[in-house]
């Protein structure tokens, strides 16, 4: 996802990338971000590390999030219908 934004300074984008890097880390309840970092920790929990999230950001610029992860095939599918 890709905005054309303010964008955000490096310390605070450094800050957000440490807490998306951590994602085992207890989130406050309350400040900034806290959607990214709730997506960070549910990406984390379910598929471990086998996943990649990445933000990048330019003041005046925009910012940019990238997140990526690996299909997950069910086995337990007899017939379509079952999978829904």
């Amino acid at each position: 996802v890709k905005d054309d934004g303010v964008g955000m300074p490096l310390e605070k984008l450094n800050t957000l990338r440490e807490d998306i890097n951590n994602p085992s880390k207890n989130l406050k309840i309350s400040g900034h971000h806290f959607a990214l970092k709730n997506i960070a920790r549910q990406l984390h929990l379910y598929f471990q590390n086998d996943y990649r999230f990445t933000i990048d950001s330019w003041p005046d610029i925009g910012t940019t999030v990238v997140i990526s992860f690996p299909i997950k095939e069910e086995s337990s599918c007899v017939q379509l219908d079952d999978c829904r």
